[in-house]
């Protein structure tokens, strides 16, 4: 699997303090080869169920690097929580601000921001505090490369292929408790590392860096390989579709086109990070986000637009496949 990274980088920090929207400027592709085993695996006496987890290893395979400026993760994430934390400590944060210029924007290499660095406030957070900040690195894929997943447990197809790594629980759950509704809690399909032969129409996969099932549809066949893909939709919070709806935290539900990854990053990582994903370019996302900023994209076609599509090709007698964003 490859992936390809693209970062907004902000133009004119100088001006947002002033007041003017953030001009954003994408920037990329950074590449990336991931390959995924699993490992740890046992099988139940009966050989109908199996337990494993996915160990992935991620390359880089391009030598473009840049340097980005962005939104300071690590700053927000202390701000989000300042209130959780002792005065003494929440004094000293106010400290280290003002002595080391530390703020909401910064800047930082593209390989950094996508994989981990070290962060200062961090780092001195959980000198005095680990209990409450577990984690000096920050980055976007950080604990994503050379790292296993929680275990899953699924279904081997013994006597019924149909069920072929179909997941019977996920960290020893076979729901979640994150979100607001039991349709959004459940855990369907597979982990998206293989399907049964013979692929429904509409087949589940199992997000675990998102707490989240998706569902895919079917689009076209070409032979024995069927392209589904993921409609625009599935970050809807409000939606006609009802496996996108219910993935609200705290009774708080974002506007359509926003997936808040808090609550799940925080059963990752032991603290909340509020990050949201978004389709590519912010496609589907509501004006009230797009609104705030300006935005260029590197990526454009010849006639000045791009076609996105996130899709999985799915070859229907060995049920594997690969899955591109674009």
């Amino acid at each position: 699997m490859s992936y390809e990274f693209y970062l907004w980088n902000i133009t004119n920090p100088d001006k947002i303090k002033e007041g003017d929207k953030p001009n954003l400027v994408e920037v990329g592709p950074f590449k990336y080869s991931q390959i995924v085993e699993r490992k740890n695996y046992t099988i139940s006496d009966d050989n109908r169920i199996v337990k494993y987890r996915n160990y992935q290893n991620i390359v880089k395979i391009s030598n473009k690097t840049a340097m980005i400026t962005t939104m300071n993760g690590p700053f927000l994430i202390i701000d989000y929580i300042l209130e959780q934390l002792p005065i003494q400590v929440r004094k000293l944060v106010e400290v280290f601000l003002i002595e080391n210029d530390y703020g909401p924007i910064v800047t930082m290499s593209a390989d950094k921001l996508i994989f981990g660095y070290e962060d200062p406030l961090l780092a001195l957070l959980n000198k005095y505090i680990p209990q409450l900040v577990p984690i000096k690195d920050f980055g976007y894929f950080y604990g994503q490369n050379g790292t296993e997943s929680k275990v899953f447990e699924g279904k081997t197809g013994f006597q019924d292929i149909s069920q072929w790594m179909k997941i019977i629980s996920y960290d020893n759950q076979n729901h979640l408790t994150l979100w607001s509704t039991k349709y959004a809690n459940m855990i369907n399909g597979t982990d998206g590392y293989g399907f049964s032969p013979m692929v429904p129409d509409s087949p589940f996969i199992f997000i675990d860096q998102m707490c989240r099932s998706v569902s895919l549809d079917l689009d076209e066949k070409n032979g024995l390989f069927y392209k589904y893909s993921l409609d625009w939709s599935t970050f809807d919070s409000v939606a006609k579709r009802p496996s996108n709806i219910g993935f609200c935290t705290d009774g708080y539900c974002p506007r359509n086109g926003i997936f808040n990854m808090t609550g799940c990053l925080e059963t990752q990582f032991g603290f909340p990070v509020p990050i949201a994903a978004t389709f590519p370019h912010l496609i589907n996302v509501d004006s009230f986000y797009s609104d705030q900023i300006i935005t260029t994209s590197s990526t454009v076609c010849q006639n000045g637009t791009r076609n996105f599509q996130t899709f999985a090709e799915i070859e229907q007698l060995s049920g594997l496949g690969t899955a591109t964003t674009i």
